[in-house]
């Protein structure tokens, strides 16, 4: 079904959206999208008053609507921004400059953690060492696990009593996907639009305000906002990542069926108090070394920096060719292939 005129007024639609159908101007799209993100807000109870929030901001549309309308519905807390630098030329480098704009335009003070020199080496070095030692992770294994790990901690740093993500439904969707067909089902209890371990000291609890908000809409959203946002080349390094597979998966099933995600999440959110009761979460712990959440005595940060510290470090930087060269291609085991 396909409107022409908006379904709240006369004027012209700018969006048609299948699930509904809805077609909206733009300022009823606009007030429809901020409607469902104060809705997600107050149903799960985000904030407390006089909490302190964190938002992680990569400086993409995701974070950076996040950002922006977690400083509007919640006007009288005090926001800070975390952004991780994970060193890979041409992308994360512009991507925190938009981020930076959006700290400047709403005055939030902010920190940038340099992966490097955290850890000693940036991606695009780890990357190389994945190729050099043939690792059998790929580049967005290490890359979550650091970025979860530096995000969490300065928050905590800073005071933050809860840390907001950009997650979207796309997002979320992938993963309940992914777990699924992974047999690993026991993460499931540990995902949803709120994720608070009461009983683990040092985790911030996390906050998703775009839980029920699509891909799609968020980037309509920040367009017509006129947000600053990184909206180039996704990262150069994500080609051979598992997630690219449901992904596709799952916008295939929607096209068909529409309305497919928002059922997945509603079904997800009805099993989410079962599994919650079967879960390990009481196993969780915090690691011996740093501290963080962790299922086992050191936390799979602390391993993954053990390992990449122990090899010698490489004289040989990646160039913006071997960038591009690892686009589309793959090992047998799915792995980026560098050419040297």
């Amino acid at each position: 079904m396909t409107r022409s005129t908006c379904q709240r007024c006369t004027n012209e639609s700018i969006i048609t959206l299948p699930y509904g159908p809805h077609a909206f101007c733009q300022e009823h799209f606009e007030q429809f999208f901020e409607k469902r993100v104060r809705d997600v807000t107050r149903t799960h109870t985000f904030f407390e008053e006089g909490e302190k929030i964190a938002v992680a901001v990569s400086g993409g549309k995701d974070s950076v609507v996040a950002l922006n309308l977690v400083r509007k519905i919640m006007p009288r807390h005090e926001i800070v921004g975390i952004s991780i630098d994970e060193g890979i030329d041409g992308y994360r480098n512009k991507a925190i400059d938009e981020a930076v704009k959006n700290y400047q335009q709403l005055d939030i003070e902010y920190q940038i953690v340099n992966l490097k020199k955290e850890i000693g080496n940036s991606m695009q070095e780890i990357v190389q060492k994945t190729h050099e030692n043939k690792w059998n992770e790929n580049s967005c294994t290490f890359c979550g696990v650091f970025r979860r790990k530096y995000i969490n901690r300065v928050a905590r740093e800073m005071g933050a009593d809860k840390l907001v993500t950009g997650h979207n439904l796309d997002d979320e969707v992938q993963s309940i996907a992914m777990n699924l067909f992974t047999s690993q089902v026991e993460r499931l209890s540990r995902m949803g639009p709120k994720i608070q371990f009461t009983k683990v000291k040092g985790w911030i609890p996390r906050v998703k305000p775009l839980y029920t908000s699509p891909e799609e809409e968020v980037e309509l959203f920040a367009q017509l906002k006129q947000y600053p946002h990184y909206n180039e080349v996704c990262c150069p390094f994500s080609h051979g990542a598992d997630r690219n597979i449901y992904r596709v998966m799952t916008d295939q099933l929607e096209a068909r069926k529409p309305g497919s995600k928002f059922a997945m999440i509603q079904s997800f959110l009805k099993m989410k108090p079962i599994l919650e009761k079967n879960d390990s979460t009481a196993k969780l712990q915090t690691c011996t070394r740093c501290g963080d959440l962790s299922s086992k005595k050191i936390c799979q940060a602390c391993t993954y920096e053990e390992r990449i510290r122990g090899t010698n470090e490489s004289q040989t930087k990646l160039t913006p060719g071997q960038i591009n060269a690892l686009r589309g291609k793959k090992n047998s085991k799915g792995l980026p292939v560098l050419e040297m």
